[in-house]
């Protein structure tokens, strides 16, 4: 599945305040799901890279990025890059836990993440709206999640589109533009603007 996507990155608690705020004036739910990712940092070199997610049943994913299509602006500021990314993703058998694997062996790194999710589904009128289903095949996930890197905790922002039918850009660009307003703009710069990968790789660089 193709899907566009921006994400910001924040070091320490600092934003958060204001994350959660903004994220709850654009009618996210205040529950958040907790699950743990596991990262393969050799398997990553900034355009590719491979997980295990956590959840209820565990997924293997190869992700790749296909292009930049450019700044996402906002009255002529960029506050960071759109990528366009290609995903894989596996569900394994019922009986293996790929966690307990993946623990056992060196070099995957470990994330937990605490992550408030708002969800917009797109139609094919081209208008998109909240949604509270459990999976829907067009539209946008919001999300503030809080990041545990090795006891380091990092905030995260991100908007990511994805489409089996309908236009990506517009499933992108809809959301963005009926939430992405106000105080929350004031924090959001492109320094700080990479994706997972790209964290994984500033933390773990090669030799």
């Amino acid at each position: 599945m193709q899907s566009l996507e921006i994400r910001w990155f924040f070091d320490g608690p600092g934003s958060n305040a204001t994350l959660l705020n903004w994220f709850k004036e654009s009618g996210g739910k205040p529950e958040p799901e907790k699950r743990t990712d596991f990262y393969f940092p050799q398997s990553v070199n900034g355009e590719a890279g491979i997980k295990v997610r956590g959840g209820v049943r565990f997924n293997m994913e190869i992700k790749g990025r296909l292009e930049v299509p450019g700044d996402l602006l906002i009255d002529g500021k960029s506050l960071g890059k759109i990528e366009k990314w290609n995903k894989w993703s596996e569900k394994a058998d019922a009986d293996i836990h790929l966690t307990n694997i993946v623990q056992e062996k060196s070099g995957w790194i470990k994330i937990e993440k605490t992550r408030h999710l708002l969800k917009y589904e797109c139609s094919a009128d081209g208008s998109c709206g909240a949604s509270y289903k459990n999976r829907i095949d067009d539209g946008c996930n919001i999300e503030i999640t809080e990041v545990n890197i090795n006891g380091k905790i990092r905030w995260s922002m991100g908007y990511e589109a994805f489409s089996t039918n309908l236009d990506l850009m517009n499933n992108f660009f809809w959301p963005v533009k009926a939430t992405l307003k106000g105080e929350i703009l004031r924090i959001l710069h492109p320094e700080i603007s990479f994706s997972y990968y790209d964290l994984i790789k500033k933390l773990n660089p090669s030799p």
